[in-house]
């Protein structure tokens, strides 16, 4: 039996992207690629349709908006939403059909996927 009062659980229904736990590089850039120079190695820790978490090391130093790039999935938008320590979840903005339909085969997501 579950506890449907803990905080993870709660959090979990309140999400609307379902998330995937993974380990994957990627990149974070500042928007537009504007300072190429400035690139950050990243961890991405999870992904969703919505955003992403990931570990970077020095999180106090990500701009709010960023650029987050991957081999798998290409660049997407994004603003930094929290920080934790190393940590920093993302929210994906800008074109969120991009996000979707580039994201929709590596989560096996068929609703974004427009299905």
């Amino acid at each position: 039996m579950s506890d449907h009062s803990s905080p993870a659980y709660n959090a979990d229904l309140r999400r609307r992207h379902r998330r995937v736990s993974l380990l994957w590089a990627g990149q974070l850039q500042a928007p537009d690629g504007q300072d190429p120079k400035q690139a950050a190695p990243c961890a991405i820790l999870n992904l969703s349709n919505g955003g992403a978490r990931l570990r970077v090391a020095d999180a106090k130093d990500c701009p709010a908006q960023v650029e987050l790039e991957c081999a798998r999935f290409g660049r997407l938008a994004a603003r930094v939403v929290w920080r934790r320590g190393n940590d920093l979840g993302l929210a994906f903005f800008g074109a969120p059909l991009k996000a979707s339909g580039a994201l929709a085969a590596l989560l096996g997501s068929p609703a974004a996927a427009g299905a």
